[in-house]
């Protein structure tokens, strides 16, 4: 891994070197310009993840979209966004979210478990995490929903389901 790391520093100052041009000297103003024409919040947030002063730069802004994005994982860290419109798919490392399920989603939150008893809500695009108290030990969850996002003082999360030993 160290020498995949120096091979990498050694080609970045190569690659510096030859054209005199730094793309970190970007001054703040051209790299806002450019993060807000990108089309896709995919590409805001790979924008984003070039290197720290490219995250600063940019203001957060809400990553939601006109239609839907699909969201889903083969039981590994790695998750993929399907962009209907544009036919592209996307995949992100998110190793906080191996062996989470989705209960639903809204305004791009997803309300997530973990568990059986574990809630919690996720912005796939912003990586921020709200965590919700524990369910009872005895609720067996049937299906969730909430009535605002997150962020919100007016937000309400709800369950259908029942006792454990209900089910059968």
């Amino acid at each position: 891994m160290e020498m995949a790391n120096n091979k990498f520093a050694i080609a970045k100052e190569l690659v510096e070197e030859s054209n005199g041009f730094r793309w970190i000297d970007l001054p703040m103003d051209i790299l806002r310009s450019i993060a807000m024409h990108l089309p896709s919040s995919a590409d805001y947030m790979n924008f984003g993840s070039v290197c720290k002063s490219f995250a600063l730069s940019i203001p957060q802004r809400p990553l939601t979209t006109q239609y839907p994005q699909l969201m889903f994982s083969n039981r590994t860290s790695l998750c993929s966004f399907c962009d209907l419109m544009h036919n592209v798919t996307y995949c992100f490392d998110m190793p906080d979210l191996l062996g989470a399920r989705i209960r639903f989603s809204k305004d791009g939150w997803c309300l997530m478990s973990k568990g059986d008893y574990s809630m919690f809500f996720f912005n796939p695009f912003t990586k921020v995490t709200v965590t919700l108290p524990d369910l009872p030990k005895h609720f067996a969850n049937d299906g969730f929903s909430f009535t605002q996002v997150p962020t919100s003082p007016d937000c309400i999360v709800f369950g259908i389901g029942g006792p454990a030993d209900f089910f059968v």
